[in-house]
């Protein structure tokens, strides 16, 4: 799926056995990477170092962000490794240049950038557009020579290690804040119907009605009132219809 690098990851990296957003932005939630901080928190740091890490992204795309500086700060320092690579496209006869960075911890995990040279011309598509700048997901998703599927292949961590979204205690808490907040939404939401819908129904009932009806009109459904609303109708038009018959 499209993941925002280095997102819910820098606090629950020790579950996964590798990452490898496409097209986006480095988020740093919660005060990850303090601002005006040289550097992110040092245990985010520890994860994030032993964490396997392979970024897909357009150099020319501005459309999520881009997270190329901040792979060159984490990674400043580190060996470096550069290769390019010239990969299928969406159409047959079409190819897309990739230039590729690798970082290597003697310590750690390796980190790849893997940045298509764009705006991309391999997809009649978008030729109208002046190419593709933003949706890399197409290419590395489904072909093989794109290296995804192979990436993660290459890395697993123990079963007891893996990321089980009912017994991690961070992730498991924010789950259930979530639930408990989207429920009281959903109340309130229905609290906001019921009055809206009673009303509308106290509007349509003629003034001496007594109060006794209005709280019988409150508990009918929005069915029950469009019944009630025709049969006031054709009581109208019996009533008028006999008006006519009397004056003839």
């Amino acid at each position: 799926m499209l993941v925002p690098p280095l997102s819910s990851e820098v606090f629950e990296g020790q579950y996964l056995a590798g990452l490898a957003p496409v097209s986006g932005v480095c988020h740093w939630p919660h005060g990850a990477w303090p601002k005006g901080g040289g550097n992110p928190l040092p245990e985010v740091l520890e994860r994030l170092a032993n964490l396997p890490v392979r970024a897909y992204q357009i150099d020319v795309d501005r459309y999520a962000g881009s997270p190329v500086k901040d792979f060159e700060w984490l990674c400043w320092g580190l060996k470096e490794e550069q290769e390019d690579l010239n990969l299928c496209g969406m159409e047959v006869d079409r190819r897309v240049d990739v230039a590729v960075r690798r970082w290597s911890r003697d310590d750690g995990q390796p980190w790849e950038l893997w940045q298509a040279k764009g705006p991309l011309k391999d997809w009649k598509y978008y030729d109208g557009w002046d190419g593709d700048k933003h949706c890399l997901w197409n290419r590395v998703y489904p072909f093989p020579e794109w290296g995804m599927a192979a990436f993660f292949k290459a890395h697993q961590v123990p079963k007891d290690k893996c990321w089980n979204v009912e017994v991690a205690s961070d992730l498991s808490t924010m789950m259930a804040k979530q639930k408990a907040e989207e429920a009281a939404w959903n109340t309130q939401q229905e609290a906001k119907r019921a009055k809206e819908e009673m009303e509308a129904a106290q509007e349509a009932v003629p003034m001496e009605v007594d109060q006794g009806q209005l709280e019988t009109l409150g508990k009918m459904s929005t069915g029950d009132m469009e019944v009630m609303q025709e049969q006031k109708r054709l009581r109208q038009d019996e009533e008028l219809e006999g008006a006519h018959a009397v004056a003839a």
